[in-house]
């Protein structure tokens, strides 16, 4: 995966500094709220796992920690448990990436082992779905009309499903959308 590829996307999904500014927060949030569309490469790059594996591949070269699209936050690390990589959390639950399977999903914090969503058919395809999603709540953050423009937040549902790898991972994204 061009990795260079997805931080430009986020980038660009982010709204400008001035746009930010006309919701009268201060120049730190504005800064704050910039940061959450990126993902910041590695000054040292890292040895994580295999090079081969998508995820450790990303984190060896990338810190996503600040990246934050809806309620998905990323660790600057992921954590290695018995079913998976913990790359991140939606909300507090964290969000796994199977290692068998490569699927990522969000697992109960309150009882592990049981999946509140299936989100993705790999991490890989889980980045590339957040994309539309980063760039419409952008857009939401700074023109309030967006939302109800429910054609674009289903064309965006859409977009975001079939980059996942399909309707399978639908639920994921209407909740993450606020999408009915």
């Amino acid at each position: 995966m061009n990795f260079e590829l997805l931080r430009d996307e986020l980038l660009s999904a982010a709204p400008s500094a001035n746009d930010l500014r006309l919701l009268n927060i201060s120049n730190q949030e504005v800064d704050e709220f910039a940061a959450s569309f990126r993902i910041e490469a590695r000054k040292n790059k890292l040895v994580i796992g295999d090079k081969s594996d998508v995820v450790a591949s990303f984190f060896c070269s990338y810190d996503p920690s600040k990246l934050e699209v809806g309620m998905v936050r990323f660790l600057a690390l992921p954590n290695l448990s018995n079913c998976g990589w913990q790359v991140g959390q939606v909300e507090a639950d964290p969000l796994i990436v199977d290692r068998a399977t490569g699927e990522v999903y969000v697992d109960d914090l309150t009882s592990p082992g049981r999946k509140l969503w299936i989100c993705s058919d790999s991490f890989e395809h889980f980045l590339l779905a957040l994309i539309p999603v980063a760039r419409y709540l952008g857009k939401c953050l700074v023109d309030a009309s967006v939302l109800d423009d429910k054609a674009l937040c289903n064309q965006i549902l859409s977009e975001s499903v079939i980059g996942a790898g399909g309707d399978n991972y639908a639920a994921f994204y209407r909740m993450l959308l606020g999408a009915r």
